[in-house]
């Protein structure tokens, strides 16, 4: 976190059982005479620091020690597109993947935010689609530091209609000359 303090304390000993004394020597921060080396994260990179402890004869020994920070990326996630107009057959669960990447590397969530059916953790949105409408979500994408992305979309969804007979009279009374075929055209609507 930029802007953070990050502490760590150095620990030693002493075969004669004397009291130890921490300083600084060189690198970033500062080391208390107790041994706790603190510094404030500025950004990305190296934080280095080496320090002597002492003994009250003088008997001195040093430690050297980096910390490489790595400031978190906001996850991105991969747009879809605004809506998608699709045709099905029958009702039923229709599912879309959506995907994302992280510059850190680090594991993913995604959580519904709001409209149809479920986002599973790994990005999975399915909706049971039982009828003609709209269908639409929200979902956003977070890595493990709380940073997020989110995408919306809509499936404009046509559930298939069956098509309409026009009938025809039960029965046709005509009148032939001689004998042949008859033919009558037969007609009917489909909605969709």
């Amino acid at each position: 976190a930029t802007g953070g303090q990050v502490c760590r304390q150095f620990s030693a000993t002493d075969a004669n059982g004397n009291g130890l004394t921490w300083a600084i020597l060189t690198g970033t921060g500062t080391v208390s005479a107790s041994g706790q080396w603190c510094f404030t994260i500025s950004g990305a990179g190296s934080y280095c620091v080496t320090a002597t402890v002492a003994d009250p004869c003088g008997a001195k020994d040093t430690v050297s020690i980096c910390y490489n920070v790595t400031v978190n990326s906001v996850p991105v996630a991969t747009n879809p597109p605004a809506s998608i107009d699709t045709f099905i057959c029958n009702p039923g669960q229709i599912c879309r993947q959506f995907s994302a990447t992280d510059a850190n590397g680090n594991g993913l969530v995604w959580t519904l935010l709001s409209g149809s059916g479920t986002v599973s953790s790994t990005g999975l949105w399915c909706f049971n689609a039982n009828a003609s409408g709209s269908f639409c979500v929200s979902a956003s994408v977070t890595d493990p530091c709380g940073a997020k992305d989110t995408v919306s979309m809509c499936y404009n969804v046509t559930v298939n209609q069956p098509p309409v007979a026009v009938n025809p009279p039960p029965t046709v009374d005509t009148s032939i000359c001689a004998a042949g075929q008859i033919c009558r055209l037969f007609t009917a609507t489909d909605g969709n």
